[in-house]
């Protein structure tokens, strides 16, 4: 708050002078005898009364201002204090002229003073301003602290200014600079005329008020964070010119007027605002939109209507992120509903996409939108929308039911159908249609309706509401058709039917003839059969099961189905019988002999059925097929359960007739089991068995069992004689040996109780094992197929680490292969019946193997390297890889089983570098028990050794190569494989060899044993 100590001396200043409201101030001044004091040869209250009336001279005239003086009238008297002049206005000249009329005389009472003017201002009611000077400390009985103290807390805004004139004692300062700053007020101290009239001059000026800056989010209190430039202007000079600010700052202003304008660099949103500064800190707020994130579009300036443009943008890709055509004056929300055109720009991984326009020419916007609702838009692009000449074309008659030609003219084939409708028909109405985008050259094929009369193709716009773009007017006519066929058939006979109509053809079938009742509608066929598959003009079809009066059609198909041609029909009725040799077993088959029409259709044809006497035509038991009959027997399946049942034949259409029926009976059959029990668990179990037999079986059951939910079971057709071997189940109890009848349901024709008996198993073996190896076992136990195996612990049946088969032991002992991880193990002895079962449990301790390998390194690449190696042998190999590969992924390996003693030798790579050497221990899981570095250099060599040699001397050949065991150095004539001399390069370098007896020019080479290759060569010329 400004503590206007000249609102009332210096609302002098302009500044001051325009304020609203200027606080009531007086000057208290000090006109004790001390004031008689001089300075630089001139008395204290002279340079007062000067520099006061200097000061009054620049106050405006609606200051109100009044004036209380001390000591000025008695000696040694407190209560010398007098207020001169009233505050109020056009008080400058009063004031002046009272002052210069003071002749100091008496005491200090300056509190008294300062009290005595604030009650004449009203302080308890109103703002005030007391400007002290004084020249000394309080010399009456008030303390000058306590007195601010009080008048501060009484007053509404109560402030006083002290100027301390001359004075040099600290304590006298002390006390006039208390009673300043318990008011709020200012404290200087002048000790010339100079400083007095600038001390007056500072008391005199408004304190500067506090103003805030902040630049919100439009709409909301959030504060931008973006980086903001700035320009400030107070009382015409620029604070703040254009420069990076803080977005939220403050400073200290005197009363008057400013200007501040933000711009955000992002995307150049400015906002400015005036803002005028009184006596009140206050908050200057500024808005600016939010920050939107940055998106382009780019596509074309212009195309036609109804075209596709390829669409480019850049922008944040959120899922709901769209590009949308758009009126330019509709929002974004208003755009996309009414153009209706948009795609999310999260279907396109390349920032490109095609848009078809709108059939309508204008002025469009392509907009980046942050959704399909009021979203923000963050990028448009204009584009103009021009004419394009719509078409379409086809002939202007066709007949019912053809087919006929059609072509259009569109930009694009992209979001356009053709239909065809009635003249009068709205956009959304049409009879038949197709997709333009289906047909790129613009051309198609459509069917005319099946009803004459005047229709219209139209091309239309399937993206804009099925705005129709172009109309051509097409006259359907009438076609005729006609039928010969027999005026009398037998029911469910095949017939022939000759036509002559359009035959048109459409997709699932076209024109039919068909077969209906007698004033039925022309799609209520009972049976028909398709024009297309006619051979000259004739069909086949069958007749009705039911004799009555039909009609036989010719009909139209199409959007609505028209029978062009029909003809009366008479179907009659046929007979059957059927005949066996009763009573019928159970389960068993029943030789039927018919009479009857044996029609055959797709699928079957008539047919001899057995079932429940009163049920439906279609409701049999079994049956059989007329046309797989022997002599017109057929063998029927009899069912399981004894009773009364028919013999039918069916005739088989469309509905299925019975032609003929007669009961039979079918009666029960029996059977037997014997068997030896208790039987020993997960055995074989011999069963001597009597019944039916056929696809009968005999099964193991626990009592209670449905039938199908055996155990285990055995079919009979499997028997030696009448004796059939079954599995026993593996978990000991109580069972049911059961004879299961298999025909058309289950029976069960006889249960004997079974009991099973637990079996036992041990084993022996060595622990612990080294890992890897193979471990004997010597096993008791039932045998079979039972199997020993080696598990972790907790291991499932089944989830084993390594299992053989007993059967394969040799007498009772089995070699079982060892894990190649160590550990605690368990040998298994497994039961294998109907379910497995552990029989024996004993644990293995697998301790772990070593291996070493040996050989020469760098090796040549390409070549052999020879590795003297110790392990455990047997499948484990030797490779060479490359450090990264996993085991399984060798560049190259060799098997020890083929090693010399413990020496092998492995192909080295063909390509130099690092590798390592491997010892993998090949067992249920590779394991590599030591690696080694390997480094592969090119394979080189090179010779030194004399120009020329004598016949039969001495050649002293120095070498360096591989060295690989059956490297040899030869002397060969050019271009001969045969060596004339060698020498083998275990010897050493140099290598001794004798020149030929022949004189002549030969080459010395060195060869590269494994591979018989020649890596180095030099002349040689033997005289």
């Amino acid at each position: 708050m400004l503590k206007h100590i000249f609102a009332a001396l210096l609302c002098l200043l302009p500044i001051f002078a325009q304020a609203q409201e200027n606080p009531r101030a007086i000057l208290v001044l000090d006109a004790s005898g001390s004031m008689w004091g001089q300075i630089d040869g001139k008395a204290k209250i002279t340079i007062a009364q000067d520099v006061i009336g200097k000061l009054l001279a620049t106050l405006p005239e609606d200051q109100e201002l009044g004036l209380t003086v001390y000591g000025h009238r008695r000696k040694g008297d407190c209560s010398d204090i007098e207020t001169v002049i009233q505050p109020g206005t056009g008080t400058r000249d009063a004031i002046a002229a009272a002052v210069n009329a003071i002749k100091p005389k008496g005491k200090t009472p300056l509190s008294a003073a300062v009290i005595q003017a604030a009650e004449a201002l009203k302080y308890t009611e109103e703002k005030a301003t007391v400007i002290l000077v004084s020249d000394g400390r309080e010399t009456c009985e008030l303390n000058p602290c306590e007195v601010g103290r009080k008048l501060e807390e009484a007053g509404i805004d109560f402030t006083a200014h002290v100027i301390g004139f001359d004075i040099s004692n600290p304590q006298d300062k002390a006390e006039l600079q208390c009673l300043a700053e318990e008011t709020g007020g200012t404290f200087r101290t002048a000790s010339n005329a100079a400083e007095l009239a600038d001390a007056l001059q500072v008391a005199a000026e408004p304190e500067p008020v506090g103003v805030g800056f902040a630049v919100l989010e439009k709409g909301s209190d959030k504060p931008i964070q973006n980086p903001l430039i700035w320009t400030l202007t107070y009382e015409g000079q620029t604070l703040i010119d254009t420069l990076p600010h803080e977005n939220s700052f403050g400073m200290e202003f005197l009363p008057g007027n400013g200007h501040v304008e933000v711009m955000r660099p992002e995307d150049e949103a400015f906002a400015e605002l005036d803002f005028t500064v009184a006596d009140k800190a206050q908050k200057v707020y500024l808005e600016l939109s939010k920050l939107l994130p940055q998106a382009s579009i780019d596509a074309p300036s212009e195309a036609p209507a109804g075209s596709e443009i390829t669409v480019n943008w850049g922008g944040p890709d959120k899922s709901s992120d769209v590009i949308a055509l758009a009126n330019p004056q509709d929002s974004a929300a208003e755009g996309v509903a009414n153009v209706n055109l948009y795609f999310y720009v999260d279907q396109s991984a390349n920032h490109t996409e095609q848009m078809r326009l709108p059939t309508t020419p204008g002025i469009y916007e392509l907009r980046y939108q942050t959704s399909t609702g009021n979203g923000d838009i963050l990028a448009r692009k204009t584009i103009k929308v021009t004419e394009f000449a719509f078409d379409i074309s086809a002939p202007d008659k066709v007949s019912v039911g053809t087919k006929f030609d059609l072509e259009w003219k569109s930009p694009t084939n992209k979001g356009y159908t053709i239909s065809l409708a009635k003249p009068d028909d709205s956009s959304n109405d049409h009879i038949a249609y197709l997709y333009a985008d289906q047909y790129p050259d613009t051309k198609a094929t459509m069917t005319a309706p099946t009803k004459p009369g005047t229709y219209e193709l139209r091309l239309q716009d399937a993206l804009g509401h099925g705005n129709i773009l172009a109309r051509h007017t097409i006259a359907v006519s009438e076609v005729e058709a006609s039928l010969i066929a027999p005026d009398t058939v037998e029911v469910g006979e095949t017939f022939k039917v000759v036509w002559d109509g359009p035959n048109k053809q459409i997709s699932g079938g076209g024109d039919y003839i068909a077969i209906s009742e007698t004033g039925s509608k022309a799609n209520s066929e009972i049976t028909y059969a398709y024009t297309k598959d006619s051979e000259n003009n004739t069909v086949e079809i069958i007749a009705p099961v039911h004799p009555d009066t039909y009609e036989v059609r010719y009909v139209l198909n199409g959007n609505s189905n028209r029978v062009l041609a029909q003809q009366k029909l008479v179907v009659t009725p046929v007979t059957a019988t059927v005949g066996f040799e009763g009573p019928a077993e159970a389960g068993g088959t029943l030789d039927v002999s018919w009479t009857g029409p044996d029609r055959q259709i797709s699928g079957g044809g008539d047919y001899i059925a057995l079932s429940k006497p009163g049920s439906k035509g279609n409701e049999e038991i079994t049956y059989a097929y007329t046309k797989d009959s022997e002599g017109n027997v057929v063998a029927l399946e009899v069912p399981t359960t004894p009773g009364t049942y028919e013999i039918r034949y069916i005739l088989n259409g469309r509905d299925k007739i019975i032609l003929a029926s007669k009961d039979v009976q079918v009666v029960p059959v029996s059977a037997t089991l014997e068997f030896a029990s208790p039987a020993p668990a997960g055995g074989k179990l011999a069963v001597t068995w009597s019944g039916p037999g056929g696809d009968d079986y005999l099964a193991i059951a626990q009592p209670g069992m449905k039938v199908s939910e055996e155990v285990t079971y055995a079919y009979v057709r499997d028997s030696d004689g009448n004796t059939l071997d079954i599995d026993i189940p593996t978990t000991p109890g109580t069972y049911e040996l059961r004879y299961i009848q298999k025909g058309n349901e289950k029976k069960i024709l006889v249960v004997r109780e079974l009991l099973v008996q637990p079996v036992s198993a041990s084993l022996e073996f060595s622990s612990p094992a080294p890992a890897g190896s193979k471990l004997a076992v010597t096993w008791s136990g039932p045998g079979g197929d039972d199997y020993l195996a080696i598990a972790q612990p907790g291991m499932k049946v089944s989830e084993e680490v390594t299992y053989a088969y007993v059967r394969d032991s040799d007498g009772n002992v089995l070699e079982l292969d060892i894990p190649t991880t160590p550990g605690t193990y368990e040998v298994r002895y497994i039961q294998k019946g109907n379910e497995r079962k552990i029989l024996a449990t004993e644990q293995l301790v697998v301790e772990p193997v070593k291996a070493t390998l040996e050989f020469a390194s760098p090796a040549p690449a390409g070549g052999k390297l020879l590795v003297t190696w110790d392990g455990p042998g047997d499948d484990d190999y030797i490779a060479i890889a490359l450090a990264t590969m996993g085991v399984g992924d060798e560049v190259t390996y060799v098997y020890l089983r083929n090693s010399d003693a413990n020496t092998i030798e492995i192909d080295i790579p063909a390509a130099p570098g690092p590798y390592e050497l491997r010892y993998v221990q090949k067992g249920n899981e590779r394991k590599i028990l030591a690696a080694v570095p390997l480094n592969v250099v090119p394979m080189t060599a090179s010779l030194q050794a004399g120009e020329t040699a004598a016949r039969g001397d001495t050649v002293q050949v120095t070498w360096e190569g591989p060295a690989h065991r059956r490297d040899t150095i030869i002397i060969a004539k050019p271009g001969s494989d045969s060596a004339e001399a060698f020498a083998s390069v275990a010897g050493g370098s140099p290598a001794t060899l004798y020149a030929p007896m022949v004189a002549g020019d030969y080459e010395i080479r060195y060869i590269y044993g494994p591979l018989n290759k020649v890596l180095a060569t030099i002349p040689l010329k033997v005289e």
